[in-house]
């Protein structure tokens, strides 16, 4: 699913204070994206992003979003992570959608399956919470926005 490499996944970082001294929104686009099963696989060339149990007794699937960010001439306020959701399938209520500080190296990450890669499937649901957000179906086919810590 190449075409949705070039989907905007926007990063906005708030209170940011430019080189004029101006305090303006910085929107950054995800530079990649992907996901890993608990096999421990990612496909480089799939781009897509697609989280949780695709179908009853599917094994279990985790994203990731990376964008590159430049230095930034001042403190960052606040962050932002806008998503589009597609099609969600969560039970009757509600997911948590979480977001989670990755420890493994953005090289290992977007490569994906392969020597040297450890258990990136494992990193991408632990270490430091940035964000978390219930989803329902209702929101299928439209924007989230998560606020980052």
């Amino acid at each position: 699913m190449r075409a949705l490499r070039n989907l905007f996944l926007p990063l906005v970082l708030s209170g940011v204070t430019a080189a004029r001294g101006a305090d303006c929104p910085l929107i950054f686009p995800a530079s990649d994206s992907g996901w890993y099963n608990a096999a421990n696989f990612h496909d480089p060339e799939n781009n897509n992003y697609i989280v949780g149990y695709h179908a009853p007794g599917a094994t279990e699937l985790r994203n990731f979003f990376v964008f590159d960010l430049p230095v930034l001439g001042g403190p960052v306020a606040g962050a932002q992570l806008r998503i589009y959701t597609f099609t969600i399938n969560a039970p009757p209520g509600a997911e948590t959608l979480q977001l989670h500080h990755v420890a493994t190296p953005v090289s290992t990450l977007v490569a994906g399956a392969g020597e040297g890669v450890t258990n990136v499937f494992n990193d991408l649901g632990d270490g430091l919470l940035f964000a978390a957000r219930a989803v329902t179906n209702t929101e299928a086919n439209s924007y989230l926005t998560l606020t980052l810590n």
